[in-house]
């Protein structure tokens, strides 16, 4: 599971500040709305510049982005494994020391981080290697692609807790979608040349065991270790402080969701197992698709396209249901017609 998770504690931790980490969707809208009423009323003015100016830069930058991203996509593909090979430890590491102040530092213990890793691994430290972009594209355009819709991502551009969500997720299956359909003119176009090397055709054999097993391995190789440290032989301080958060805390401490009553059938003693078992069952069912995404490039792009319409859409309901809540604790304004009239009668 990812960080994405956190809405509803950073909701109750940082009520003074404009920007919540969460997955956007109305629940967080709506506190993020009451937060702003409330500091509205109770600070001056120019204590609340500052804030606003920071969120409208963070804004344009944030659409700034989303042209730049799809310029690279469109025509310059050989520069986006360079552009996300920058961004990923300036956004990774800021998140880091956020949540670390936070302790919600276990959260960069998921899946999701370790997927983004064997990422950097292939495009920098072995992209001659076919069968590992195999692995690395089923990982990306798999559990890494699908948690966007199982987190809720939104593009809300002034958040960098969501733009980084976003990016995690979003960002690698581009950049694998590139090179997988784009790698001749990568290569062409890269003007020191390009060592990309991946499947085509015929040229490489077994294309579900390198599509599907190697990478559901990987999935459960990160969950194993992940239950052995996080769960089996957890730290003292993890142990001691119920503060510190992880994904298994996190998601099995709401007793109404679907998820606590699948991981709950065997009762407590049971949960983390369940846990485990959820996890690899979505990381299969989320890889097996990648058969089709590898062989199709139409299916491919499709796919690519719903993520960014799920995106956008949580994006805008997060937008304007804050704007909903800030119209109706607004004063109600008399229309200009009768507002006029009055003038005149008086």
């Amino acid at each position: 599971m990812s960080g994405n998770a956190l809405a509803e504690p950073l909701q109750r931790q940082e009520r003074s500040n404009f920007d919540i980490v969460g997955q956007g969707g109305r629940d967080a809208s709506l506190m993020l709305a009451d937060m702003q009423n409330s500091s509205e009323q109770a600070e001056p003015t120019s204590s609340r510049e500052p804030f606003r100016m920071v969120d409208q830069i963070g804004f344009v930058l944030g659409v700034l982005n989303t042209y730049f991203v799809a310029y690279l996509m469109g025509g310059r593909q050989y520069l986006l494994p360079i552009i996300y090979t920058i961004k990923a430890p300036i956004l990774i590491g800021t998140r880091f020391f956020i949540y670390k102040a936070n302790k919600w530092h276990y959260f960069l213990l998921d899946f999701c981080y370790f997927g983004n890793f064997l990422l950097l691994v292939y495009l920098w430290g072995a992209p001659s290697q076919p069968y590992l972009f195999l692995v690395a594209f089923s990982v990306m355009n798999g559990p890494i692609a699908w948690a966007v819709i199982i987190f809720n991502n939104s593009l809300v551009f002034h958040s960098l807790d969501k733009v980084t969500s976003v990016f995690i997720h979003v960002t690698p299956p581009f950049v694998t979608f590139c090179i997988r359909w784009y790698i001749e003119s990568m290569h062409a176009d890269a003007p020191y040349g390009s060592n990309y090397s991946i499947c085509i055709d015929d040229a490489c054999s077994a294309p579900f065991l390198w599509l599907v097993l190697v990478p559901w391995g990987y999935f459960l190789a990160h969950q194993i270790g992940y239950f052995i440290f996080v769960q089996l032989l957890p730290h003292k301080k993890l142990r001691q402080d119920k503060e510190i958060l992880t994904s298994y805390r996190y998601l099995t401490s709401k007793k109404n969701t679907h998820l606590f009553m699948v991981v709950n059938c065997f009762g407590k003693k049971g949960r983390v197992y369940m846990f485990g078992v959820v996890n690899s069952v979505y990381a299969f069912l989320t890889i097996l698709p990648n058969m089709i995404w590898y062989q199709w490039f139409g299916a491919h792009i499709a796919f690519l396209c719903i993520l960014v319409v799920i995106i956008t859409w949580n994006g805008a309901s997060f937008y304007f249901s804050v704007f909903k809540r800030e119209q109706k604790t607004q004063p109600k304004i008399k229309p200009l017609a009768e507002s006029a009239s009055l003038a005149i009668q008086n």
